[in-house]
């Protein structure tokens, strides 16, 4: 055997005790995080997009088509807030939950006699600042975007959204 680099001695070949207490934890911690998943009380439906409160107690959730859910005690009820009904693709939270954004679309249906199209139509981006109770459409932004995306600070007063071609 041929090495270019000089031998390891039985002193390099020693684990500083630190290194070994950071392994421990972090395997530790990887095994304890999400290892029981309970499925919620929220109603059966083809879920999208779900965002959440830095504790875990405040969550909002949209399907494709339909309504805003939310629930303020980690998941165990849900109700339908105020939002209309829409094609909802994305949701962010600020960190206590009371500040959210929702992306939707205004949407109709169209047959060709066999099959069902959902063709949407006017882009939009709601806000809430009372976790979901009251709504707010907001404008100043492309009707014609095809929102993908969302994202919120801490607070929930910086909020950023993307498109297909571009960030807001």
């Amino acid at each position: 055997r041929t090495r270019s680099t000089r031998e390891a001695t039985p002193r390099d070949a020693i684990v500083p005790p630190g290194i070994l207490v950071l392994a421990a934890l972090l395997l530790f911690t990887a095994q304890a995080i999400a290892q029981d998943w309970r499925q919620t009380g929220a109603p059966t439906n083809f879920w999208r997009s779900i965002a959440n409160s830095a504790d875990g107690t405040k969550l909002v959730a949209v399907s494709g088509v339909g309504l805003i859910h939310a629930s303020t005690n980690s998941g165990i009820d849900w109700n339908a807030t105020s939002a209309p009904d829409k094609f909802w693709s994305n949701l962010a939270s600020s960190a206590d939950g009371t500040r959210l954004l929702a992306l939707g679309s205004d949407y109709y249906f169209v047959t060709n006699g066999f099959d069902i199209y959902t063709l949407l139509t006017t882009s939009r981006i709601y806000t809430s600042s009372n976790s979901g109770a009251n709504w707010i459409s907001r404008s100043g932004v492309p009707a014609n975007a095809s929102w993908t995306s969302a994202a919120a600070s801490a607070d929930g007063f910086k909020l950023a959204v993307c498109s297909t071609t571009s960030i807001y």
